[in-house]
């Protein structure tokens, strides 16, 4: 019973605090409780919750899936909606695994203040995709 105006909202938010954080060049810092600490100290096998996965794919991610399921929904079939958000995701992960594997040369490439650079221009991109969230969001809850 969620709309899906609510989550495009809030996912708009998110994604802002998001860029905020990356437009200023802020490091995500971690939110762990002294106890989360102590339990991954104790575990043998860390890949259990990669430290990636959070950024990857957290509370702004699904709320992005969601809206783009729900906009492309309204031009074409569910099928064809499924398929255009399933081969989107596709090329995202591979995009994402190959950003990972060669994270080092990259890295080298572009340098400390190249990667800032990039950080703080994609910090604008998601941004500005955030404000299309939360004005399309609002815009939508206003009209009902």
């Amino acid at each position: 019973g969620i709309n899906v105006m609510s989550i495009k909202v809030i996912g708009g938010v998110i994604l802002m605090l998001i860029a905020i954080n990356m437009a200023y060049g802020q490091s995500s810092k971690s939110r762990h409780s002294q106890a989360e600490h102590d339990e991954a100290q104790e575990k043998e096998d860390v890949s259990i919750v990669p430290i990636g996965i959070p950024i990857l794919f957290g509370p702004g991610v699904i709320a992005t899936i969601i809206v783009l399921n729900n906009n492309i929904s309204g031009e074409y079939s569910h099928l064809v909606s499924y398929s255009i958000v399933s081969i989107s995701l596709m090329i995202a992960a591979i995009s994402i695994f190959f950003t990972l594997r060669y994270a080092g040369a990259i890295h080298k490439v572009l340098g400390i203040t190249g990667m800032k650079i990039l950080t703080r221009i994609m910090g604008l991109v998601v941004g500005a995709i955030a404000a299309q969230f939360l004005i399309g969001g609002i815009k939508g809850l206003w009209g009902q």
